[in-house]
């Protein structure tokens, strides 16, 4: 009886493990364990080659840059290469007080330069240093026109660049003005109209308001009253006039004849302002002439007005220029 407990034991037991089917681990080849300390190793080897390898990238533009700053600082080198180069690096030509003249702005004006004077003679030899002495002069005088406008206040408005394009829609060539532009400077007419047109008018205006300003003209009308205060007081004319010459009432002009006609030889005017400056005239001689109409002899003392060549002047002597290219 005990065996045959046994037997049935034994039986139950089987019968029961048999209902359990452990099966092995599927792709058990993949599966991958991770270490966290092999982790962490691989990254900063990763790491530490791409420093090297950013290192290595930047001794490279490094000395690149190096080599073209030498070759256009020192070795003067203006190929095309070197002119397409200065458009994407930021690479100054002159600096003009606290503002940089850049050299992709030199080149450009170089450029049309050149394209102009031979456009007008295709057999002249064109010397490099003088057109670039005459262009970064240029560059330096707009950078101070530019600054003295802001300055004023003073701006150019489109309507006033559509005014003056209407005056030269017609050119010599009676061609597309893009075309014309182009063939002249190699400039595209919006090229021309703002580093050309634009600032033409920046300019005129930047010099009326100095013409027509008292403050800014005060020193040279200053100068010609204590002149004339002089003259009053028995000073000799010719300390400080010139000899002007004969003229008659149509060469003087309604205005200035009705100044002259009614002077004694030997008296002088008063100060006569004009667009340009202050005079002071002496009638020397007078005489009449075969249509019966007065000649006049004169002597003139002219100081004048403070324009924008004089601004210029006077700021290029105030400030610091440095100037990088060997021209």
């Amino acid at each position: 009886m005990d065996k045959e407990k046994k037997y049935q034991l034994r039986s139950a037991v089987l019968k029961e493990i048999n209902k359990v089917r452990v099966l092995p681990p599927q792709n058990e080849s993949k599966l991958i364990i991770s270490h966290p300390l092999k982790d962490h190793q691989q990254k900063q080897r990763i790491k530490k080659y791409s420093l090297i390898i950013l290192l290595f990238l930047s001794i490279i533009v490094f000395f690149s840059f190096l080599i073209i700053s030498t070759g256009i600082y020192y070795w003067q080198w203006d190929n095309q290469l070197i002119i397409n180069l200065s458009k994407k690096l930021p690479l100054p030509a002159a600096l003009v007080g606290k503002d940089f003249i850049w050299l992709s702005d030199y080149y450009k004006d170089l450029t049309a330069l050149i394209n102009f004077y031979q456009y007008q003679n295709p057999n002249l030899e064109v010397s490099k240093s003088d057109f670039k002495k005459q262009i970064l002069f240029k560059l330096i005088e707009k950078k101070l026109i530019e600054n003295a406008a802001e300055n004023f206040n003073i701006s150019v408005s489109n309507g006033e660049i559509d005014q003056e394009i209407s005056l030269i829609a017609k050119n010599p060539l009676n061609e597309d003005i893009n075309n014309f532009t182009l063939k002249i400077f190699g400039w595209n007419f919006a090229e021309f109209k703002d580093r050309v047109i634009k600032f033409d008018i920046l300019a005129n205006k930047v010099n009326e308001y100095l013409l027509n300003n008292p403050e800014w003209q005060q020193k040279n009308f200053t100068k010609i009253t204590i002149i004339k205060n002089q003259l009053d007081n028995d000073m000799d004319f010719n300390n400080f006039g010139e000899y002007a010459g004969w003229f008659s009432e149509e060469d003087l002009g309604k205005d200035l004849f009705d100044k002259i006609k009614n002077l004694s030889i030997g008296q002088i005017t008063s100060i006569i302002e004009t667009n340009f400056g202050y005079y002071i005239f002496k009638l020397d001689n007078k005489t009449k002439l075969a249509n019966n109409q007065e000649s006049y002899e004169l002597s003139q003392i002219f100081v004048k007005k403070f324009d924008l060549n004089d601004y210029l002047f006077e700021k290029i002597n105030q400030i610091i220029i440095y100037r990088f290219i060997s021209i």
